[in-house]
């Protein structure tokens, strides 16, 4: 008959390194519930802060703004495991660009443009030209 099976490697296998290594079953993305301010300049330089829950510190954590055609991808500094802060990217047009985030590894709050319930969170920021500072301005700041 066939040999019976080996026994186990001797202490090379260490299962507490390696469930903190890698997470079967999925990795859990940030989750976001509002930011602030709602709007901001098409220049970028806004600085924006993000609520949600599940943020982790670490040099991958970043926010997307997308539109149609124009993805940008920004560092986000983490403040606590519910807020995050990024500055605005600049931007070719004034448009609602679609706001998710991710800590770094691979897991974005929501894929990007993808308005569906219940397909991850995800919030809208509007860039706009008005004058910075002076909500209601139009262009070239009068009333």
């Amino acid at each position: 008959g066939g040999g019976g099976g080996g026994g186990g490697g001797g202490g090379s296998f260490d299962a507490a390194t390696l469930g903190r290594s890698h997470f079967s079953g999925g990795i859990r993305p940030p989750s976001l519930k509002s930011l602030y301010p709602p709007k901001g300049h098409i220049a970028g330089g806004t600085l924006l802060t993000l609520h949600g829950g599940g943020f982790r510190r670490g040099p991958g954590l970043a926010v997307r703004f997308a539109v149609e055609n124009e993805f940008a991808e920004v560092p986000a500094v983490f403040v606590s495991k519910t807020q995050v802060e990024c500055v605005t990217p600049r931007r070719d047009s004034v448009h609602t660009a679609h706001v998710t985030a991710t800590n770094g590894d691979g897991a974005w709050s929501a894929h990007p443009l993808v308005y569906v319930h219940g397909s991850g969170t995800f919030l809208a920021f509007t860039f706009d030209n008005s004058n910075p500072g002076c909500q209601g301005c139009n262009y070239g700041g009068f009333q």
